[in-house]
């Protein structure tokens, strides 16, 4: 009766009229798949129901269609990651070709000693930009090919080694990261790309901030949100904030809508894309409610593992 061919039967016995039913899924105790019918009454009164198996078609279809919208996200992101990477390459590459321009300039005035050495320094951070940028490439492919899988990993040491390689890359920078966790270790459902979520987060820190000093607080704790277990991570900064207008623009970049990379890159979007595989979450708010110049506060939550 679910099936509908019932009815049918009964219209074709009273009025004689062959029908057709359309493909639709048929399962009983005994078989199931899609069947295609038709309907007929003989001359003898009896009636007769033919069907076609169809089930190899249409999954058949049914993959075609996944392929299809497999492709079609595949196509659109090439794009959208071919639009941010020639940007902010061409962005890098301006400014290192202005910057060795500047270096002629300075190498032949010994009084502009200091001037020489920030715009080599500035040139070292543009290298490290492109280097970032072609890693995070490489990751973003990785996250939207389900390559990685997720295991428990210990958060705070991944976070301190962070630290320390951000130091490293940025020498000439007076940068001031602090920790404050009650625990020795937090422990989260995650892989290794937990990593470039620190690292893009402090990255963005850094590249947006204008202060002589660098000032980044960290702070974990525990939190329990809808039924679930979370690591809390903020991510406190003296940067130059970014307006209520566009906080959630910065995570709203998919592959249906492209915009304009302002600087940011692949790194928050990358940092979108890992924590959505790890079922987690990000926002930003003011580092001072209600007033954005001061600095942002990057929220993550990350499941726990037990």
């Amino acid at each position: 009766n679910e099936y509908g061919l019932f009815e049918i039967i009964k219209r074709v016995w009273k009025t004689g009229i062959p029908e057709h039913h359309p493909i639709s899924y048929y399962k009983d105790e005994r078989i199931h798949g899609w069947r295609e019918n038709y309907v007929y009454k003989l001359p003898t009164g009896e009636i007769i129901d033919v069907y076609e198996d169809v089930t190899k078609n249409k999954l058949a279809d049914h993959q075609l269609k996944i392929s299809e919208e497999k492709y079609r996200l595949a196509y659109n992101r090439t794009n959208l990651y071919k639009d941010i990477f020639t940007h902010d390459i061409n962005n890098i590459l301006q400014i290192i070709l202005s910057s060795l321009e500047l270096t002629k300039i300075f190498s032949q005035d010994p009084n502009k000693k200091n001037e020489f050495e920030k715009v080599t320094s500035l040139i070292n951070q543009e290298v490290i930009r492109c280097k970032n940028l072609v890693l995070n490439v490489q990751k973003m492919s990785d996250v939207e090919e389900s390559k990685i899988s997720l295991r428990s990993i210990e958060s705070l040491n991944l976070l301190h080694q962070t630290i320390d390689l951000l130091k490293k890359d940025y020498p000439f920078k007076n940068i001031i990261i602090g920790i404050e966790a009650s625990q020795k270790e937090y422990y989260v459902y995650a892989n290794e790309l937990l990593k470039s979520v620190f690292e893009n987060i402090f990255f963005n820190s850094l590249t947006h901030n204008r202060n002589p000093v660098i000032e980044i607080s960290v702070t974990t704790s525990n939190e329990k949100k809808e039924k679930i277990d979370y690591i809390k991570f903020e991510f406190k900064d003296n940067a130059m904030g970014i307006p209520d207008s566009k906080k959630e623009n910065i995570f709203l970049r998919d592959y249906k809508k492209k915009e304009s990379s302002s600087g940011i890159g692949l790194g928050l979007l990358l940092v979108k894309r890992i924590l959505e595989s790890y079922k987690g979450q990000i926002k930003v708010e003011d580092r001072i409610r209600g007033d954005y110049s001061k600095g942002s506060n990057f929220i993550i939550l990350i499941p726990k593992a037990v």
